[in-house]
């Protein structure tokens, strides 16, 4: 599968919709109840676009500008929006 050249600039989460979110999930997380609840996980992640947290998929932590190295603006969103994810 060919990769796109198109970027989405990922939203910046706050803690209240991550609470908000996991209250969506019924279960908490056992020794014996794991697909169960991966399968409640797993489609609120991907419908909240943070497929690329669980993939391991973050963008570069600098980007090039006029020649110089930058602080890339959406990892610093990617780098929140995880913290908040392993609350």
């Amino acid at each position: 599968m060919a990769s796109s050249s198109i970027t989405q600039t990922e939203a910046k989460l706050s803690l209240q919709t991550i609470h908000q979110c996991a209250n969506l999930i019924s279960i908490k997380l056992s020794s014996n109840n794991y697909l169960l609840w991966r399968s409640q996980v797993l489609p609120l992640i991907s419908n909240l676009g943070l497929n690329n947290h669980i993939s391991d998929d973050s963008p570069p932590q600098t980007i090039s500008s006029n020649g110089k190295s930058i602080a890339n603006p959406d990892f610093s969103v990617w780098a929140h929006n995880d913290g908040l994810l392993l609350t």
